[in-house]
């Protein structure tokens, strides 16, 4: 054993029929006082126990006295000077001669390894901060290519990414990763780089039974429609890229639909949709007019998907019209939706 004046090692004896504590001057010097500076005594002991451990500690020193077994624990101390210590107590409970030990004394080591669990903490420390880092390298990234992609601002891509993040319940870096996979080996900056990014957000969209994910609404919102007047048009939605209007045409809402819709305009168009959705009024239809628009990519159709799940429950089926040729609007067929060639054709069936 190294010198207790220099190693975080000391020793220990408490007798109860005294009431005494005894210590060494290793003991004396994990405490912080010289020895025989201070006199160990149970009232001392509890003093400079930390606060939160002082309960576990009095009760763990009654049951040795009362139970004469092995013990061993690690707590929190103040020393003379305030700096908390970390303190491993290693014991047991030594018998009287009438066979118990509740009359007699515990005795033991007390190591000081307040170095070894701050290295610890440390260690743990930098992990999650290093995790943290990686982290936000991942996303950073993928806003970058979100950036590139649909020429939009990094607050705004962060935004794409968190949407996403939210609507297919998948936590964000897992998101950013796998965006990152489907693009890694060269990224196309035309058409190509885009439909790859919008495929990405549409399987997260889908459930692994191969259903697509819904939540009673399209992008969380609640709110219906309300005072859609004939004949007139409501404030549309607008962002750079895609236009969105409400409307009625006679008694049915129809979602006049001009742009792109894909990942950078997924949330207006999801928000609109909802608001056709609400619209409905049983069992008359309601419509999705696509003739303006220039580019519907994976996200816009699992999106027009969920609605038409929404709307055959709600006995209010969804129709689509398409302008015929429309080859952006290619991944439109063959989803189980009802598509139309014409406004007139939608409304007449």
């Amino acid at each position: 054993m190294q010198a207790e004046s220099s190693a975080p090692t000391g020793r220990y004896r408490y007798t109860r029929a005294s009431d005494q504590w005894w210590w060494s001057e290793g003991l004396y010097a994990i405490f912080g006082f010289a020895p025989g500076e201070v006199v160990p005594t149970a009232a001392l002991m509890s003093h400079h126990q930390h606060p939160d451990d002082r309960a576990r500690f009095a009760r763990l020193l009654e049951q040795q006295l009362h139970g004469g077994r092995a013990f061993g624990c690690l707590n929190r101390l103040l020393d003379a000077s305030g700096r908390q210590r970390w303190v491993t107590w290693i014991g047991e409970g030594t018998d009287t001669a009438d066979g118990t030990s509740a009359s007699g004394t515990v005795e033991g080591h007390a190591v000081d390894v307040t170095d070894q669990q701050e290295r610890a903490v440390a260690e743990q420390a930098n992990w999650h901060v290093g995790r943290a880092l990686a982290s936000r390298e991942v996303i950073d990234q993928a806003k970058g290519v979100l950036m590139v992609v649909y020429q939009t601002s990094s607050d705004d891509a962060f935004g794409l990414l968190r949407w996403a993040s939210q609507r297919g319940n998948v936590k964000l870096t897992v998101l950013a990763g796998q965006l990152l996979d489907a693009v890694r080996g060269g990224l196309d900056l035309g058409p190509t780089a885009r439909q790859r990014v919008d495929d990405v957000i549409s399987a997260l969209l889908t459930t692994r039974n191969g259903r697509h994910a819904e939540d009673g609404t399209l992008d969380g919102a609640t709110a219906a429609l309300d005072g859609v007047r004939p004949a007139a048009e409501r404030a549309p939605e607008r962002h750079e890229r895609l236009r969105t209007t409400l409307v009625l045409e006679g008694r049915t809402p129809v979602l006049r639909v001009s742009g792109e819709v894909d990942l950078a305009t997924a949330p207006e168009f999801s928000s609109a949709l909802n608001r056709l959705v609400s619209a409905g009024r049983v069992p008359g239809p309601v419509v999705v007019d696509l003739r303006d628009a220039t580019h519907v990519g994976s996200v816009g159709v699992t999106m027009l998907i969920v609605a038409n799940r929404r709307c055959e429950a709600a006995s209010t089926p969804l129709r689509i019209v398409v302008a015929p040729g429309t080859a952006s609007l290619s991944l439109v067929p063959g989803h189980g939706l009802a598509l139309f060639p014409s406004p007139v054709a939608a409304l007449g069936v």
